[in-house]
């Protein structure tokens, strides 16, 4: 485990900079600032302690799922909107990212790469990408900072668990937990937003991904489903899309 401490906010920025992201002091309080980071095989933990107000923009990596959640109350992570302790925020591969955090407040952040999660989620993902609060998640806020605590400490106690199968179970233990939120939320997000217009290269993209899927599949049978499935968009969305080149269903 990486533990480090800062005295200047530059500093602290620097070293937390992530893909276009900014971050921003929003309070004139001399005060330190500190970051614990480990990596699990495939993920990566952090937590992160402000000691001034922040305001981090940007865009996320698009290579990773990023759940976060705040071990501080009114500490804003990921979303935009104010937080509480009982909720959890994800933030999808090269999606906005927005962190308002008040002086003195923390939080606690979980990587996973893209492959990995929808690889496990069976999600198809779209051309729009999201990040989506969920509160009332106390059950599954309160596991995630258990198991991060539990796994801050082994590895302060015990350096030499970061190359043990000991890391491959915390990292399923957190994943285990995670996806079935970002399944059920990705899942309603896509279908409320995903209503939303293409322009016409992306409509033929997804009418031709689809023509495609079709032929490589011939002999089997397909549903609207399958097909919005492998395209990534809801089924009403297809739907319309062949209604306006085709003039008939899939």
């Amino acid at each position: 485990m990486i533990e480090k401490r800062f005295n200047e906010f530059d500093a602290f920025a620097a070293h937390n900079a992530a893909v276009d992201v900014q971050l921003i002091p929003t309070t004139t309080e001399s005060r330190a600032w500190r970051t614990k980071t480990f990596g699990t095989k495939n993920c990566m933990l952090q937590e992160v302690f402000s000691g001034s107000g922040l305001i981090a923009k940007g865009l996320g990596s698009k290579k990773f799922y990023t759940f976060s959640t705040p071990l501080s109350d009114k500490c804003l992570v990921s979303s935009g909107v104010e937080m509480s302790l009982d909720a959890l925020s994800i933030n999808e591969p090269g999606g906005e990212l927005y962190v308002n955090a008040p002086k003195s407040s923390a939080w606690q952040v979980f990587a996973a790469p893209k492959e990995l999660v929808e690889e496990n989620v069976r999600l198809e993902r779209s051309y729009t990408t999201y990040r989506y609060s969920i509160r009332r998640q106390d059950q599954t806020t309160a596991l995630m900072r258990e198991q991060f605590r539990r796994a801050m400490d082994a590895v302060t106690e015990h350096p030499e668990m970061l190359s043990t199968p000991a890391m491959r179970i915390i990292e399923a233990d957190l994943l285990s937990l995670l996806l079935p939120a970002i399944r059920h939320q990705s899942d309603k997000c896509h279908s409320e937003f995903g209503q939303r217009e293409y322009n016409r290269a992306n409509r033929m993209h997804i009418l031709k991904k689809t023509q495609n899927f079709i032929r490589y599949r011939e002999g089997e049978t397909l549903h609207v489903s399958d097909l919005s499935r492998h395209a990534g968009v809801p089924e009403r969305t297809l739907l319309r899309i062949y209604k306006e080149f085709l003039g008939v269903s899939p």
